[in-house]
């Protein structure tokens, strides 16, 4: 059996805990650039997605705004009418323009 002694114990332990270390810290490395990889992925989709799902919903508002105004409108009835038919239009005119955008364009 091979007696070592207590200076070498100790050196071979941090060597040991060295190497361990470093392989910890290229193991880190490398996840950490995975992780830069998929944020940028992220960034890519997500980003522009949500922008798309944020203007479908102020587009909702808007039409939801002029709906609640035509509705009051009627409620309030005038006898010429003519602001309800402005609103109404304007109605229509926001659905086209959104249905518009939707649309795919070819290629």
């Amino acid at each position: 059996m091979i007696r070592l002694s207590i200076k070498r114990k100790i050196i071979g332990i941090a060597v040991i805990l060295i190497v361990l270390m470093a392989v910890t810290a290229f193991l880190s490395m490398g996840l950490v650039m995975q992780v830069g990889e998929r944020l940028d992925d992220l960034s890519q989709s997500y980003v522009p997605a949500y922008n798309a799902l944020a203007r479908a919903n102020i587009h909702s508002l808007e039409r939801a705004m002029l709906l609640r105004r035509m509705m009051i409108e009627k409620i309030e009835t005038t006898p010429s009418g003519e602001s309800f038919a402005v609103l109404r239009g304007r109605y229509d005119a926001s659905g086209e323009a959104f249905a518009r955008k939707c649309t795919p364009r070819a290629p």
